[in-house]
């Protein structure tokens, strides 16, 4: 599991993830690169440990196949069928959290779809977390929470201390809320226009 970080105006994100995967729904999470979704897939995980849930991380590279994913789950060498691995890993009070999907390369995109349709069937809820576009399909049982920028004064906080309050909101609009953008941004920085300021 990644190290928690700071996170601002994402408590709403978080409840609502937390109550789907309570209630042992499966939960894809997308959104823009750097808008915090592995930072409030953590946030949902300090608040499930905190109630007693046990949480299993695993982090997708390119060379994840299914197979790998469970020895991340499992923390050992884990069965090669995907029944098996669900068999092996499902249980009411485990979540699972499957990180970076995006980064699968295309050969295994496919078997790691079937293994997620295969845990949707068992008791553990899963939470899956990509970049759009995923190259996962379309998953069925599988909820999507799409994360968009913060509000103009949660964005504001990141910055607050490098300029006074009216320039940070401003700066936070600008950015679309963005928060690796406003982490990105330095006094001096020229903004360039609110349409392509997060592309910039």
């Amino acid at each position: 599991i990644p190290d928690s970080s700071i996170l601002h105006g994402r408590d709403g994100d978080i409840s609502q993830i937390i109550d789907e995967l309570s209630e042992g729904g499966c939960v894809i999470l997308s959104g823009l690169p750097g808008v915090g979704k592995t930072s409030v897939a953590r946030g949902v995980v300090d608040e499930l440990i905190s109630s007693g849930l046990t949480v299993k991380w695993a982090t997708c590279h390119s060379y994840s196949d299914p197979a790998n994913l469970a020895e991340q789950w499992l923390g050992k060498s884990a069965p090669t069928s995907l029944a098996a691995i669900a068999s092996s890993i499902s249980n009411s009070r485990t979540i699972l959290v499957l990180d970076e999907v995006q980064e699968l390369h295309v050969r295994h995109a496919a078997g790691v779809e079937e293994l997620l349709s295969e845990l949707k069937r068992g008791p553990s809820s899963v939470l899956v977390v990509v970049r759009a576009p995923s190259p996962l399909g379309v998953m069925k049982g599988y909820s999507e929470i799409r994360l968009g920028g913060l509000t103009a004064e949660s964005g504001s906080q990141i910055i607050l201390g490098l300029v006074d309050e009216n320039e940070a909101t401003e700066i936070s609009i600008t950015l679309g809320g963005h928060p690796l953008a406003l982490h990105l941004w330095s006094p001096g920085d020229v903004l360039p226009a609110r349409v392509e300021a997060i592309q910039e």
